[in-house]
C-alpha cells in the first residue's frame, strides 16, 4: 500500500513537471521572439504601449532557462543516466541542425551563407546553442556535484548556495567588467539548489500556495522596474536605455521567479493527466528550443514574419508576439514528433560507437 502511494505521488509530480516544461518551452520562445523583434525594428521605434508590452513579456518569460535547468537537475540527481542523456541531447541537436539545413536549401537558398551552414553542421563548436553546450557540461559534472550534495549537511550546502548565489547574482552587478563569459556557473548553482530542494521536499509541500504569490510578486517587481525606469528616462536622460537593467539571467528577481515557479509545480498535486498535445509539447521541448533557435529557421520566421507583419507602434504588438510564439511552439512540436524516430536511431548509433570506443580503450589497457 505504501508503494502505491509513492507511485501515485511520483506520477502526480511528473505530471506537474511536464506541465512546467510546457510553460518553460512557451516562455523561451516568447523571450526570443520578443528579443528578435527589437533587433529587427529597434526599440526606439516602439510606441509607449508596445514598449510596455515588450517589458512585461520579458519579465514573465525571462526565467525559462532557470526552469529548464532546475527540472533537468531534479531528475539528473535522482537518476544516474548521464551518458544516455548526453547521447539523446546530441542526437536531437544533430537531427535538427542537419535537417534544418536541408529544408533551408529548398525554402531560402539565397539566404544560406557559409557561416550559417557551418553553424548548422557544427552547432557546438560555433556556440549556436549555448544552452545545450553548457547543459552537456553540467551533465559531465553532475556525478561530482552529486558527491557534494550527498556528503554535505544542510548547513554546509546552504553556505555553498549562498556563495554561488552571490557570485552569480551580485558580483555581475557590482563588477566593472563582464567577467562571466558563460552561464555554466549559473547552471551549477541551480543544480545545487535543486539538490537542496530534494532534501527538504516534504517540508516545502506545506507552503505550496505561497510559491505562486512569490512568483507573481517577483514578476511584477521586475516588470515595474523596467516600466518605471523607461518612463523616468524621459525626464532623467541618464536612465535612457537602462530599463532592462535587471533583466539578466544573473538577476536575483529572475532567480526568484524561476525557483518559485519550479516549487509551485513541484509541490502541485496534479491528479488529472495532461492532454495528448501537452504530452507531445513536453516530450519535444528540447526539439522546440533547438528548432526556434536554429540559424536557418530563425531567419525564416524573423524575415518573413516578424520583419514583414509585426507593428511595433500599435496596441496589437502583444497579441502578435503571443500568436507567433504559439505557432513556433506547435511547429517545433510537430517537427519533433516527425523526426523523433530518426533521432532515436542516431542515438542508437552513438551508443554503439561509444561502446566500441570503450571496448578499444579496455583492450589497449589489457595489452599494456
Amino acid at each position: 500500500m505504501l508503494v502505491n502511494n509513492n507511485n501515485s505521488q511520483r506520477n502526480n509530480r511528473d505530471t506537474a513537471l511536464d506541465l512546467l516544461k510546457i510553460v518553460a518551452a512557451f516562455f523561451v520562445v516568447i523571450l526570443h521572439v520578443n528579443g528578435y523583434s527589437v533587433v529587427l525594428h529597434g526599440i526606439s521605434n516602439y510606441s509607449t504601449v508596445s514598449r510596455i508590452q515588450y517589458i512585461i513579456l520579458e519579465a514573465i518569460s525571462y526565467p525559462a532557462i532557470h526552469i529548464f535547468v532546475l527540472v533537468g537537475s531534479y531528475y539528473m540527481i535522482k537518476i544516474d543516466h548521464q551518458q544516455k542523456s548526453i547521447r539523446r541531447i546530441y542526437s536531437q541537436t544533430l537531427t535538427v541542425t542537419i535537417i534544418g539545413l536541408f529544408i533551408a536549401f529548398f525554402l531560402i537558398p539565397s539566404d544560406i551563407t557559409l557561416e550559417r551552414g557551418l553553424r548548422s553542421i557544427f552547432p557546438f563548436s560555433q556556440r549556436a546553442y549555448w544552452y545545450v553546450s553548457d547543459y552537456i557540461v553540467l551533465l559531465l559534472l553532475s556525478p561530482y556535484l552529486n558527491i557534494i550534495i550527498n556528503y554535505t549537511n544542510n548547513k554546509q550546502i546552504v553556505i555553498l548556495m549562498i556563495i554561488l548565489i552571490f557570485i552569480t547574482t551580485i558580483l555581475p552587478y557590482i563588477s566593472t567588467s563582464d567577467w562571466i563569459s558563460s552561464n555554466l556557473l549559473l547552471f551549477v548553482e541551480l543544480y545545487i539548489i535543486s539538490g537542496y530542494i530534494i532534501r527538504i521536499e516534504d517540508k516545502l509541500k506545506k507552503l505550496h500556495n505561497i510559491y505562486f504569490i512569490i512568483w507573481a510578486l517577483a514578476t511584477s517587481i521586475l516588470a515595474a522596474s523596467g516600466i518605471i525606469i523607461y518612463r523616468l528616462s524621459n525626464i532623467i536622460h541618464f536612465l535612457n536605455g537602462k530599463e532592462m537593467f535587471l533583466f539578466k539571467y544573473s538577476s536575483i528577481l529572475v532567480h526568484v521567479e524561476g525557483i518559485s515557479l519550479f516549487l509551485f509545480f513541484l509541490t502541485k498535486n496534479s491528479k488529472k493527466p495532461i492532454s495528448i498535445l501537452g504530452q507531445i509539447i513536453s516530450k519535444t521541448s528540447l526539439f522546440i528550443y533547438l528548432i526556434h533557435m536554429h540559424p536557418v529557421f530563425k531567419e525564416i520566421y524573423t524575415k518573413y514574419c516578424l520583419l514583414s507583419y509585426i507593428k511595433v507602434n500599435e496596441f496589437t504588438y502583444l497579441i502578435f508576439i503571443l500568436i507567433t510564439s504559439i505557432c513556433i511552439l506547435l511547429i517545433g512540436a510537430v517537427i519533433g514528433c516527425c523526426f523523433s524516430q530518426f533521432s532515436s536511431k542516431l542515438e542508437l548509433l552513438l551508443r554503439k560507437f561509444m561502446n566500441l570506443f570503450d571496448k578499444n580503450i579496455s583492450n589497449n589497457q589489457l595489452i599494456k
